[in-house]
């Protein structure tokens, strides 16, 4: 494994039976594990609250099973594999109430719903100025239209996400949000199309 794995065990039931299915799918394809099409784990890792897991010679039923994983993983608390009820931070976790209250102290940004339950986080009206807050809010967006079926494989717009930080109560224009994503492309792995606003 090139990268290794970069999470805590909690998730590790979800990751050995995500490994058992990719090595069924294989054999049932035909493939021997000596073999170099053998799908090979190339990095494990927890990023923004989820499970990333890359996979060298994936087939498209991996690369299903790998989604439906990472999906999930935003419902089991990294740390102890129990129910999660939070996702919190700068570095956004998945943890259970016993951990959250652990690792409150870490962080002051704090939400009470999964990145991809499609669910707007409601901020309090006093915090709608912050340009913190509109930021997590617009990753947050980002987090959950890779999870959407209807948005795979467009890009979000500007317009788009200035339509929904307005309807949040952010009082933006594209303009900002433009310039809030070019801000965030340089912490985060976001990808800038300027030809499509």
């Amino acid at each position: 494994m090139s990268y290794g794995f970069d999470c805590d065990d909690g998730w590790f039931n979800l990751i050995w039976t995500l490994s058992q299915k990719i090595e069924d799918s294989a054999r049932q394809a035909g493939l021997e594990p000596q073999s170099n099409a053998w799908p090979e784990a190339t990095q494990v890792k927890q990023k923004m609250g989820t499970l990333r897991f890359y996979l060298d010679n994936s087939t498209e039923a991996m690369t299903a099973l790998i989604c439906k994983a990472e999906e999930d993983s935003t419902k089991i608390c990294e740390i102890c594999g129990n129910s999660v009820s939070t996702m919190r931070g700068f570095g956004v976790k998945t943890l259970c109430n016993k951990h959250e209250q652990e690792n409150l102290l870490e962080t002051s940004v704090i939400r009470k719903t999964p990145v991809c339950d499609g669910k707007r986080i409601n901020m309090p009206k006093n915090e709608k100025t912050s340009t913190l807050l509109r930021q997590w809010e617009m990753m947050r967006m980002l987090t959950v239209s890779r999870y959407d079926n209807k948005q795979d494989g467009r890009w979000d717009k500007a317009s788009e996400i200035t339509a929904k930080l307005n309807d949040a109560g952010y009082t933006v224009s594209v303009r900002t949000v433009q310039r809030d994503l070019k801000e965030l492309s340089e912490i985060f792995p976001i990808e800038l199309n300027d030809k499509n606003p």
